[in-house]
């Protein structure tokens, strides 16, 4: 047994070693907390973020919410080099690969239809008709206004062409019922009570993208939704006809340094949030790797097709993570024990011949010494019988005792020839 662990005992230590510098290679386990830039406070951004926060809270993970004023602020704090931010909801068409190339996008995850009221008498109808009108196009940084001034470029109107007003939200809705401003932006994916509430006016009017076609040729990351007359509310029968809008989609964006198992957890929350039915998409189109700025993180994109990673799907968060972690240690793992333990059979039985080979080698000096002129012979064959004492006390593996008992055989053979 003492050969037995001696040769397995050295081929496990080369294997221990081999872990550990493998360990020394492997990525670090995940931080227990993260950054996300959601939004205003109140919007469909925050609440989101709230709603991932208790997902991630219940795997152990602190996700901490940072409030901005919309889109463009979240796209700075997550290209800021200094790292405030670990991840942001993007509207998009507000950034891109080439301007922001560290930024790796995890899907869409709704769209945002692009809501456009104008006063009655203002007699507009399409977004060339706003050429001279006072514009509520969002408050500055928000997604609003960044797709409210792309569309107007789009449409003909440009600066200059049109007062816009930096406003939104409830400021907005209140200066379009007063008439301080002749049309309004908005941009919800939900039909908010604020939605509600001006589409029940009959001083305004909701604008139909009768060119909502054109518009996505213009701007290919908006998509084409309708909103079914009776909608908004179907007793009053709002809106009375079908309205055709555009809408960009709303996605979560990472650093590209984001470590593997918290993108794992982020996906697995936006698929429980976002898969269900939409206000204007159906159960199942969201989460999606279309309609994306950003390169597809490789893991977003075999989990948007094929769902979690075995791991993930059937173990605990952590529990995952560690198999993940030792499943990479695997390879390297195998490679070094299956030639190792190869090498065990052969050098184990090196290790029980080695004692019978020491013993020949005195049983040679004997019987060379025995065939010398004048060799005192009996000095020798006391050396023979001690050899023969050795043996009788060398314990050898059951398989190799045929090995000894020739040894013996050949010690009575020497012992033979010296008489």
């Amino acid at each position: 047994m003492r050969e037995f662990f001696r040769t397995y005992g050295l081929i496990l230590l080369l294997v221990a070693v081999g872990f550990y510098i493998a360990v020394q290679y492997m990525a670090p386990l995940p931080p227990r907390s993260m950054k996300l830039a959601t939004g205003v406070a109140g919007g469909v951004y925050a609440d989101i973020g709230e709603r991932y926060r208790k997902i991630l809270g219940d795997e152990g993970i602190t996700l901490e919410l940072v409030p901005t004023e919309g889109t463009a602020a979240n796209l700075a704090l997550l290209t800021d080099p200094k790292g405030e931010v670990d991840a942001a909801l993007i509207q998009g068409g507000v950034g891109s690969a080439d301007l922001q190339p560290d930024l790796r996008d995890l899907g869409s995850l709704f769209l945002e239809p692009v809501w456009v009221f104008s006063r009655e008498g203002s007699r507009v109808r399409r977004l060339t008709d706003l050429a001279d009108q006072r514009i509520a196009i969002g408050q500055p940084g928000s997604g609003t206004q960044i797709v409210a001034r792309q569309l107007l470029s789009a449409s003909g109107v440009g600066p200059g062409e049109a007062e816009l007003v930096e406003v939104g939200g409830d400021q907005a809705a209140a200066q379009l019922e007063t008439g301080d401003v002749d049309a309004a932006f908005f941009v919800s994916a939900r039909i908010s009570p604020l939605l509600a509430r001006l589409a029940a006016n009959h001083d305004l009017v909701l604008m139909d993208f009768d060119r909502a076609p054109a518009f996505r040729y213009a701007l290919p990351f908006l998509s084409v939704v309708t909103l079914p007359a009776g909608t908004i509310d179907l007793p009053r029968d709002l809106p009375r006809n079908d309205i055709t809008m555009v809408a960009p989609a709303a996605q979560l964006v990472i650093r590209k340094e984001l470590h593997p198992a918290l993108v794992h957890l982020l996906l697995d929350a936006t698929a429980k949030v976002h898969r269900s039915r939409q206000d204007f998409a159906p159960e199942g189109r969201f989460p999606s790797a279309t309609l994306v700025d950003y390169p597809l993180n490789s893991d977003a994109a075999r989990f948007l097709e094929k769902g979690p990673s075995f791991f993930y799907r059937y173990l605990p968060f952590w529990a995952a993570v560690w198999a993940d972690r030792l499943l990479i240690l695997l390879v390297p793992i195998l490679t070094l024990m299956i030639p190792l333990f190869r090498l065990g059979p052969p050098l184990y039985r090196w290790q029980i011949q080695r004692k019978l080979f020491k013993r020949y080698r005195q049983l040679r000096r004997i019987e060379m010494a025995a065939r010398a002129e004048g060799a005192d012979r009996e000095a020798l064959s006391g050396e023979l019988d001690r050899l023969q004492q050795e043996l009788s006390g060398l314990k050898i593996p059951l398989a190799y005792a045929e090995d000894l008992y020739h040894l013996r055989q050949h010690i009575s053979w020497v012992r033979a020839r010296m008489l």
